[in-house]
């Protein structure tokens, strides 16, 4: 699901552009790509089921912190709070 941002979307040699509120669902096993295509930061919330180990991807990576427009975006696209 697209938060906030401009993107495109490859699975299984199909195009699909990608705006705020969007949802790309991909069957299992088929490999895609999501890139960000406007001037701004791409925000997606990503759910896998199975994971293909992609939870231990995302523990393993590197550390940031959020900026304050990452939370504004999780704030008003979520209603979440700091």
């Amino acid at each position: 699901m697209v938060l906030a941002g401009e993107g495109r979307a490859t699975c299984d040699g199909h195009s699909s552009t990608l705006s705020r509120g969007d949802i790309l669902i991909v069957p299992p096993g088929l490999e895609h790509v999501v890139e960000n295509s406007g001037s701004d930061k791409l925000y997606c919330l990503k759910t896998m089921m199975p994971d293909g180990a992609f939870a231990a991807l995302i523990r393993n990576g590197i550390p940031m912190t959020l900026t304050d427009e990452d939370c504004r975006v999780l704030e008003g696209s979520l209603g979440a709070t700091r």
